[in-house]
């Protein structure tokens, strides 16, 4: 019995089917990394309030609850499938904050790296890897920004 090939249709209805199913994992997994950075924001909360000097305590709650909203509204929206008007999960400027964030983040390891580096191969090649990353991540933000943008153009609600 031969097999025949797929149609382009069924090609894309069943990769259609396959992005929903890891798109419904990613939200899953990052919901849960969104409850947990809500859960070390608490429990920070009541180690501060143990300390003496309680400003890099606060700084330190506000990372984990910005990264804790961040990751429960992306698993929110991955979860239910509910995409924002421009078709994406997060909205231009939101893309535009996330790649700032990661180039804020790999200018500073980046300072952080030469002031502490020894010009040794192991050392160049670990410490370039983190830096190299958030250079592409942000990359990827600013593009996605654009995409969200062209989306929100073309009439994609």
């Amino acid at each position: 019995m031969a097999r025949r090939e797929l149609t382009a249709a069924e090609k894309s209805a069943i990769r259609a089917k396959v992005d929903a199913v890891f798109a419904r994992l990613i939200g899953v997994v990052a919901g849960l990394i969104g409850i947990a950075a809500m859960a070390l924001a608490g429990w920070a909360s009541y180690k501060v309030y143990l300390l003496e000097h309680r400003a890099p305590g606060f700084v330190l709650i506000a990372v984990f609850l910005v990264i804790g909203v961040f990751f429960l509204l992306v698993g929110w929206r991955l979860l239910l499938n509910r995409p924002n008007r421009y078709g994406s999960v997060l909205s231009p400027v939101g893309w535009r904050v996330l790649g700032i964030l990661f180039a804020v983040v790999g200018i500073g390891l980046f300072a952080f790296f030469v002031g502490t580096m020894t010009l040794t191969l192991d050392t160049i090649s670990t410490t370039a890897v983190p830096v190299i990353a958030s250079a592409i991540f942000s990359y990827w933000c600013f593009r996605s920004a654009s995409r969200a943008r062209a989306n929100a153009g073309a009439g994609a609600l």
